[in-house]
């Protein structure tokens, strides 16, 4: 039996994906219920590509809204665009998708393979030795159990107890400043509802992105409220649906692997939002771990995972100090840049195909 702890879209992807090959698992969450907020929103090609086996691609596309292009503004007008629709690929596009949904459908589909997510059980340690891994778990309303499994996922988030249990580094930096999220309802959006919309503005950086329900929309801001930087945008809101601070940086853990504890997702990598990578490289580090935990290779795993997370991690770094440069000067030799470089073919291709995971060939097929 293979557990998993941790039932975040990287923790259920990976128990998916093993019970879709066969494989006995078991699926573990602190948290007594599901989320309900929307955190991460964007979805890539690559975790449609990799999710199409499980019967989840479909679910997703049913329900999330296309975006086919992202647009950059400034105070005074549209600066540039990357059309995600000129992608060479099935699906030449990104998905917006609330994550409590892309957790529901993940939970909904394996439960339909017969594993149901077991709440309320706290991770507080694990110990190995030759034949397996044994995980100490303490359950709501006391009790604890010793669950011994053949390998464990660690999906356990951010904040890894597995990770800190085992000793595993995880260097990194914190950027400058904080940051704050909101979901609002708005009537008369002024913007394409296909269209992501990132603007630059003298002191700040928003973003503005429609969800899947009409008339919602996600904004982001790098300098607290984001609420007064749209109203300068001439755009009201009607109500804040779901509001959240936090702060970005990067971090990496040392290995991916120690003994029989797997690391995925963000209790192995976290990076600044630009780009969309956040849940999409988990759902990889899961479905590539699925893979070699079923099929052998398990081996190159930690290597394998850790340069592609440092590659996204160096990618993301780089257009987070692009868009929150703060010098005048600069932030206009950037702009010149953009108007001019941006809309050229090779610049779209790049920029557009490290957005869309398609930077580097399937994980799990080698096809570009």
């Amino acid at each position: 039996m293979i557990l998993v702890v941790g039932a975040g879209p990287t923790g259920l992807t990976a128990a998916l994906e093993m019970t879709r090959r066969g494989r006995e698992v078991r699926i573990l969450d602190e948290a007594e219920q599901p989320i309900r907020s929307s955190k991460a929103i964007g979805i890539n090609p690559r975790s449609l590509e990799l999710l199409e086996a499980s019967g989840v691609t479909e679910k997703i596309l049913a329900e999330g809204r296309r975006l086919d292009r992202g647009v950059i503004h400034t105070a005074e007008g549209p600066l540039a665009t990357l059309d995600f629709s000129r992608l060479d690929h099935r699906y030449n596009r990104m998905t917006a998708l609330q994550q409590a949904r892309t957790e529901a459908l993940l939970e909904e589909t394996l439960a339909e393979r017969g594993v149901m997510v077991e709440r309320g059980c706290e991770a507080l340690g694990v110990v190995q030795d030759a034949a397996s891994a044994q995980v100490r778990v303490r359950r709501t309303g006391g009790g604890e159990e010793e669950i011994a499994a053949e390998h464990v996922v660690a999906a356990d988030g951010a904040h890894s107890v597995l990770r800190k249990v085992l000793g595993l580094g995880f260097p990194g930096e914190r950027y400058p400043g904080d940051w704050e999220l909101a979901d609002i309802d708005v009537t008369g959006w002024p913007y394409p509802e296909d269209q992501l919309n990132l603007f630059f503005l003298p002191r700040s950086l928003l973003l503005a992105i429609g969800l899947e329900i009409d008339g919602r929309y996600r904004i982001a801001c790098n300098s607290g409220d984001p609420l007064p930087q749209l109203r300068r945008l001439g755009i009201e809101e009607e109500r804040v649906v779901w509001s959240s601070k936090f702060h970005i940086g990067h971090h990496l853990i040392e290995r991916f692997s120690e003994g029989r504890v797997h690391f995925a997702g963000d209790a192995a990598h976290l990076h600044s939002p630009a780009g969309g990578r956040g849940l999409n490289l988990g759902v990889e580090d899961a479905c590539v771990l699925a893979m070699k935990l079923c099929q052998g290779g398990l081996d190159s795993y930690s290597a394998e995972r850790h340069e592609i997370a440092k590659g996204v991690i160096r990618m993301t770094d780089a257009l987070t100090r692009v868009a929150t440069l703060a010098n005048p000067a600069a932030q206009a030799m950037r702009n010149l840049l953009l108007r001019h470089v941006l809309p050229l073919g090779f610049a779209q291709r790049r920029l557009r195909r490290s957005i869309a995971g398609l930077a580097y060939p399937n994980p799990l097929t080698g096809s570009e």
